[in-house]
């Protein structure tokens, strides 16, 4: 009989130790996805997708749909809309992918130019840490234009750090991260405050100007000059209308330096600069992680410049100062250092500073109860009402604005404000005609339901002050009442439901 000759397969060699190096990477990502699914849908982005939707639609923004900011902040969210629109899977989905995608864009890019250079390498743990910074401390407020700046302007900061310790960048590299860097300034223009100390401190290093003209600066520059130019050519609603608007019951509404210190970010602040403290007291403190803590300083001026106390607007901040608060305590062997602790308590405490969000589902299944794809009004300052359920029911926003935002802002500023009668008069007119434009909203788009904010914030006597509104809706009755407790503010937010009178 002829032999049988057998051949020992070998088995695939799975190396355990290199696998567990990477299990923290491989949680954080799960944690990370997990949230999108658990935590709140984030309001603003609920809202700029329905502008967008409406604007694809051909709804003029600015004048058929009112939003206070440049057209950046609406164009951000078209993709997923457009993505949306070809093959049904929900635009907030699309969007968060788009975010990953543009943190493991930005990191991979860091990354390059850590090899490359000078710059810190990263190890397992530090990776796992800033993958948790970028994608599970901001929380409720995922998406952003605070979170999508913080992931662009990432390679802006590294390969600064990679000039100035004498590397050279590949042009592509410099293209990419100018393109990054403008994608920040575009969604917020004050950014440019983040991006400077950065460039002052390589001017600096260098004693030259020369930093101040390399291509990601003037890449990033001229989009957001292009973009200047858009607006005051072809953005003329802006800027004769909301624009103003924005100046007169927005940007005024904000707190003394004294009490936004004291009250909003006294605790935050604490922290971030105690990590910042205990980085710099390293025994010699990397490039990058020296830009990294003047950015962090940059945002802050960012923030302060706004004063609102809103937390969203302080995550680049607290990213910026954990980063390099992370890598310092996270160089192997990792031990308990005053770094790492540090680190991981400013990263605990502002995941809830972050989380400070109504959750309005509850309003989900009393809505769809009236009509599966309810068209949808609100009445109240609170915009976490209204734009998250339509989407979430695929209905339709039948208001012209988020919210009564401005009216609310009128009240604030009338009562804590000493204005001359000129003033009073521009804020009484502003109301006044948000007030009208809720009453055509609500004449015009004929909503299934009517959200309106009671308790102690009672926004119905408000409403009944115009005759139309009044008359508008006397055709709806209410339904019921639904209680949420905001996370972390121990405000509580009272709803009622309205819907149309049913025969008798």
């Amino acid at each position: 009989m002829p032999s049988t000759i057998t051949r020992e397969i070998p088995s695939p060699v799975v190396d355990g130790a290199a696998t567990l190096r990477f299990a923290p990477v491989l949680l954080v990502l799960a944690i990370a996805l997990l949230q999108r699914f658990v935590l709140p849908p984030n309001a603003d982005i609920a809202w700029y997708t329905i502008v967008a939707e409406k604007v694809l639609s051909g709804k003029r923004l600015h004048v058929d749909v009112m939003e206070t900011n440049p057209p950046f902040a609406v164009w951000l969210y078209m993709p997923a809309c457009l993505i949306e629109r070809a093959t049904g899977v929900r635009a907030e989905w699309i969007f968060d992918a788009m975010v990953f995608a543009l943190g493991a864009a930005s990191l991979a890019l860091c990354a390059a130019l850590a090899r490359g250079g000078k710059v810190p390498e990263f190890s397992p743990n530090f990776v796992a840490a800033t993958l948790a910074v970028l994608f599970v401390l901001p929380a409720s407020t995922f998406g952003e234009r605070e979170h999508v700046a913080l992931i662009s302007i990432l390679p802006f900061i590294c390969i600064h750090a990679f000039r100035a310790e004498g590397g050279q960048p590949a042009l592509a590299r410099a293209v990419a991260a100018g393109l990054m860097c403008g994608l920040a300034f575009l969604t917020k223009p004050h950014f440019v405050l983040g991006a400077a100390p950065v460039v002052l401190f390589a001017m600096y290093r260098a004693r030259s100007l020369r930093p101040a003209f390399v291509p990601e600066n003037l890449i990033a520059a001229a989009m957001l000059l292009a973009y200047a130019a858009r607006l005051v050519w072809f953005e003329p609603e802006f800027l004769s209308f909301a624009l103003p608007l924005t100046l007169t019951a927005y940007v005024t509404v904000n707190y003394d330096l004294w009490s936004f210190f004291t009250f909003f970010v006294s605790v935050e602040l604490s922290l971030v600069a105690l990590a910042a403290i205990t980085v710099w007291r390293q025994p010699a403190p990397s490039t990058l992680a020296v830009m990294t803590l003047l950015a962090s300083a940059g945002f802050f001026l960012a923030v302060v410049a706004q004063a609102k106390g809103i937390p969203y607007h302080f995550y680049p901040t607290l990213a910026l100062a954990l980063l390099p608060a992370f890598h310092a305590g996270l160089r192997p062997p990792v031990k308990f250092t005053p770094a790492l602790l540090l680190a991981a308590g400013l990263f605990a405490q502002n995941w809830t500073y972050l989380n400070a969000a109504f959750d309005m589902r509850l309003l989900i299944e009393p809505a769809r109860r009236v009509a599966a794809h309810p068209r949808v009004a609100a009445i109240g300052y609170d915009f976490s009402v209204g734009p998250p359920i339509v989407r979430a029911t695929g209905g339709e926003w039948v208001g012209t604005m988020a919210s009564q935002w401005a009216a609310d802002n009128v009240h604030w500023l009338l009562a804590k404000r000493k204005l001359d009668e000129q003033g009073r008069r521009a804020l009484e007119d502003i109301e006044a005609w948000e007030l009208q434009t809720l009453a055509n909203d609500i004449r015009r788009g004929d909503p299934d339901v009517i959200f309106v904010q009671r308790g102690q914030d009672d926004w119905l006597p408000w409403a009944m002050k115009n005759s139309d509104l009044a008359a508008a809706l006397d055709a709806y009755e209410p339904e019921g009442r639904y209680l949420s407790d905001g996370m972390r503010t121990g405000y509580r937010l009272e709803i009622e439901l309205w819907r149309k009178k049913r025969p008798r």
